[in-house]
């Protein structure tokens, strides 16, 4: 008699419950298009809620007094390499048991509606 493969769940999202926002940008062609992502009063609401740390807003070109980039954005800048700004990663914040797991990376969302549902999503909140 033939043995069938038992299925398998996918595997659950990624769900971090304290979120490190890193966005890589052109910081020349961002400057304009920041303001209406970090004025949304939903967005920000979410955000200071929860007590995130602020979102870290990384030029694609940062360094620090060495002349290299900052360690801890070192990893983030190698994986946008090449990739189109902006570009967004979040990540299990400093000094919290995910601390440095990634739940996202990819573009930034079009919207900061579209952004505070992919926080909600990554954080296993529901609604809108």
């Amino acid at each position: 008699m033939p043995t069938h493969p038992t299925a398998v769940a996918p595997p659950a999202p990624t769900t971090l419950t304290s979120i490190q926002i890193v966005v890589i940008e052109d910081t020349a062609a961002a400057a304009a298009d920041r303001a209406a992502w970090f004025t949304d009063k939903d967005l920000v609401g979410f955000i200071a809620a929860r007590q995130f740390p602020h979102p870290v807003v990384a030029a694609s070109t940062v360094v620090d007094e060495s002349g290299h980039p900052p360690a801890d954005l070192a990893p983030y800048l190698t994986r946008a390499a090449g990739k189109s700004l902006p570009y967004l990663f979040l990540v299990g914040a400093k000094g919290s048991p995910q601390a440095g797991k990634v739940a996202f990376e990819g573009p930034l969302p079009a919207t900061p509606a579209d952004l505070l549902k992919l926080l909600k999503s990554v954080t296993g909140e529901r609604g809108t």
